[in-house]
């Protein structure tokens, strides 16, 4: 039985995080991914407004995203807003 708890337990914290989209951010404004977060960076793509974008990483200013279409990279933070309920 207390197994079964934990495992409900951690189900039910894995479906609240999910609901909180607390990694997803829309895209503001047509940006480019980066290979490396620098604006010199090789191109990988990229992504246009209003797409939803996955956040994996923060580093300073630059956000490491995946997007669909397998396309990940580095993009400027200032350019995503987060969909994280508050």
């Amino acid at each position: 039985a207390v197994l079964a708890a934990i495992v409900i337990g951690a189900l039910a914290m894995h479906g609240e995080r999910s609901l909180a989209a607390a990694d997803l951010s829309l895209v503001m404004t047509d940006a480019t991914i980066r290979v490396i977060p620098a604006l010199g960076g090789e191109r990988e793509g990229d992504l246009a407004l209003g797409e939803v974008v996955r956040e994996l990483r923060r580093d300073g200013v630059w956000t490491h995203v995946r997007a669909d279409g397998g396309r990940e990279g580095w993009v400027e933070s200032v350019r995503l807003v987060s969909l994280a309920r508050r």
